[in-house]
């Protein structure tokens, strides 16, 4: 399977494309099935551009991005809590954008961080239902 999941367009962020493709997809339905899910992935794509051309020029970012999104997918899959390994990791990418981005992107980055704050020890389902 390419980088693009069967879907034609690349992912961004994957260090290794080929493996977590279904868990990524998971993620993104169950984003959709929701509204704050929803914002996440228009704020997602409204940034695209953008984050991935911070991520060429700092690969490190997009290293970090990959393994915070992978971790997502795979909380995404089941009903358990969110722990610190998956909260810590997507904080520092939301961290590396405030830091790199533009106004836009730190101000929808940083209310991705106010929502974060109040998700450890819930699940997934409790973060994207708001």
């Amino acid at each position: 399977m390419d980088a693009s999941c069967g879907t034609g367009r690349p992912r961004p962020f994957t260090d290794d494309a080929a493996a977590g493709c279904a868990p990524v997809l998971l993620l993104h339905e169950r984003l959709r099935g929701t509204r704050a899910g929803r914002r996440w992935e228009r704020i997602a794509r409204a940034h695209r551009l953008e984050i991935e051309a911070l991520a060429v020029v700092h690969p490190d970012l997009g290293a970090r991005a990959g393994r915070a999104i992978r971790l997502l997918a795979a909380v995404a899959g089941c009903s358990d809590h969110i722990d610190d390994t998956t909260l810590d990791a997507v904080r520092a990418v939301l961290d590396d954008l405030d830091r790199l981005g533009t106004f836009e992107l730190r101000r929808d980055a940083q209310s991705l961080r106010d929502e974060l704050a109040y998700v450890r020890g819930h699940s997934f389902a409790e973060l994207i239902t708001g």
